[in-house]
């Protein structure tokens, strides 16, 4: 059964590790109490226990690709706030922190392959370039967190761009498959923001060498 001192210690809570009482939403039902971070699928439960009055069963969502909640059986209230805290620094701050960022796949859809004419193919300088910048990925993706099948993936894509450049395909064509990269790319969005952000910034760099190319 959850007290009113129990509910200061939750507020007590999120007021010391630095976060707004208003950003979290209290859901009481019969036998389960939670905290809910601006509506969202962040969540911390907490449900009555058979050990006790003081006892409670725990099931806080994690931060991660598929919010899989995390939870704990029977702890005493003091560990329970314990827990709490935990949540809050290690999953809420790394949500804010994520949804802070600007989502980097969206700029780069301003980059549009009707920027490049219907038949001017790269130069043997122009090929030089990208090339250049295409080998840097491998190094890059070996030192992510990235399963190895998704890595193999993504290596491969950036195998075929390059020997594309060696082609006569036309640069809006070798544009437009690039940008079919950055979507497969897409789906393999890793969960470290800054891993993420590494990534962008090949990629970004990537597009504004091939943007330059035009000019």
């Amino acid at each position: 059964m959850l007290k009113n001192a129990h509910k200061v210690a939750f507020l007590d809570a999120v007021k010391e590790e630095g976060f707004n009482p208003y950003d979290f939403k209290p859901i009481e039902k019969k036998g389960v109490y939670t905290l809910s971070y601006r509506n969202t699928s962040m969540e911390f439960s907490m449900y009555d226990s058979t050990f006790g009055p003081d006892f409670f069963d725990i099931v806080p969502t994690k931060f991660s690709a598929d919010q899989q909640s995390i939870d704990d059986q029977n702890i005493r209230f003091d560990r329970v706030i314990y827990r709490f805290r935990f949540w809050l620094k290690q999953h809420v701050k790394a949500y804010i922190k994520d949804r802070e960022l600007e989502d980097p796949w969206k700029n780069l859809d301003k980059t549009t392959s009707e920027e490049f004419s219907n038949s001017e193919t790269f130069t043997a300088q122009e090929v030089k370039l990208l090339e250049a910048k295409l080998d840097n990925f491998p190094t890059l993706a070996k030192s992510l967190p990235i399963d190895p099948s998704q890595m193999e993936i993504l290596i491969n894509e950036v195998k075929e761009l390059r020997k594309d450049l060696n082609t006569s395909k036309p640069k809006k064509k070798w544009f437009r498959e690039f940008t079919g990269f950055l979507v497969e790319a897409g789906k393999f969005i890793l969960k470290d923001p800054e891993e993420r952000q590494k990534v962008f910034a090949f990629l970004q760099d990537l597009v504004e060498t091939a943007k330059h190319l035009l000019h």
